[in-house]
């Protein structure tokens, strides 16, 4: 199931920023909407993750196009890193935390980098193509232990497609058979509520257009 904000293009001088309304939104049995001034942190300035050194997996840049799971006492987050690539080639990497201010990225030995594992990559897709987006999901509940850690997925690999990966440590992927057929959006994130996942995304093109809220929604 797939929901838009607006499925009709608007022209930029009819755009509504911040629809805080009762229309635009879908699910919200249950759900109370309340808005929050805005307060600034300490320091402004500080960096969560900053790119690692010459020649790392991400020395190049740090994309937060992943997700934060809590996982036992510990706070993980997959995000994209961007090398010394001599092209647009970012890959999942691992950061780990236990306040959500102070992260470190642990050597898994996984993927080679550079003639090396010691690096925090994840093994998704062999760390052999571009990943534009992964939002992970961890239920440690999960009767198939195989499945614990669930994340989807868009890929160069399926022309910018989606991909399901399952996961039992949130370190070593493995692709599904069956994918979901969704258009590609630029998903900014997910979750599960009774039973049900929830993507959200952007969609329409990333250049040169008005982009759209998309929410997508799967039982399975």
């Amino acid at each position: 199931m797939i929901i838009k904000n607006n499925p009709e293009n608007v022209s930029g001088d009819r755009v509504v920023l911040f629809p805080f309304d009762d229309y635009s939104m879908p699910f919200q049995h249950g759900v109370r909407l309340h808005l929050v001034r805005y307060k600034a942190s300490v320091d402004r300035t500080r960096i969560v993750i900053k790119p690692g050194p010459p020649g790392s997996p991400d020395c190049g840049g740090v994309i937060y196009y992943g997700s934060v799971q809590r996982v036992g006492d510990e706070l993980w987050m997959w995000y994209l890193g961007q090398g010394d690539d001599n092209r647009w080639l970012e890959r999942v990497c691992l950061a780990k935390s236990r306040d959500g201010y102070h992260w470190e990225k642990p050597e898994l030995s996984l993927i080679e980098y550079n003639g090396t594992r010691a690096n925090n990559l994840v093994d998704m897709l062999g760390g052999e193509y571009h990943i534009k987006a992964c939002v992970v999901f961890y239920e440690p509940d999960d009767p198939d232990p195989t499945k614990r850690f669930k994340a989807i997925v868009e890929t160069t690999k399926y022309s910018d497609q989606f991909t399901i990966v399952f996961s039992a440590d949130g370190l070593t992927w493995r692709e599904t058979e069956r994918q979901p057929n969704l258009p590609s959006c630029e998903m900014s994130g997910g979750t599960r509520f009774n039973g049900c996942y929830y993507l959200s995304g952007h969609g329409g093109r990333h250049f040169g257009s008005l982009r759209q809220l998309v929410l997508f929604a799967s039982y399975d």
